[in-house]
């Protein structure tokens, strides 16, 4: 975590410096910044997965819904360093439209949730 903030921290100071001289370059600065960070949260995202996938396992719970909270994982991480760009670019407009659908993709990965739970409920009321 030291490194990611540095990076972001070094990033920051070098965006301040530039924003002066060559603001053209600040959004390649932040995109570069962003790159490098993701590729270290790659390198220990998978001993999460791993983790995760043998807590799932151990605790009973089905393959799909494991597959489910990774997809909704990856879709909050990706839409919201995606929404921070668009931001960072000047695009305010199109980072809020990234995030909306970033929650629409959630509900829509979830709905195999939703509706197991729906089953669930209907059955212990004994509406089903």
């Amino acid at each position: 975590m030291i490194r990611i903030c540095g990076i972001a921290l070094t990033a920051v100071l070098l965006a301040g410096c530039l924003r002066t001289v060559k603001p053209d370059f600040v959004p390649t600065l932040t995109l570069a910044a962003s790159v490098l960070i993701l590729g270290l949260f790659f390198g220990t995202a998978e001993r999460v997965l791993v983790w995760l996938t043998e807590l799932g396992d151990s605790l009973g719970i089905s393959e799909l819904y494991m597959e489910i909270l990774l997809k909704v994982l990856g879709i909050t991480y990706v839409a919201e360093l995606t929404a921070g760009l668009c931001r960072d670019a000047g695009h305010g407009s199109l980072g809020s439209q990234v995030e909306l659908a970033g929650k629409w993709m959630v509900c829509a990965v979830s709905l195999p949730v939703l509706l197991a739970l729906w089953d669930l409920l209907t059955e212990l009321l004994g509406a089903g």
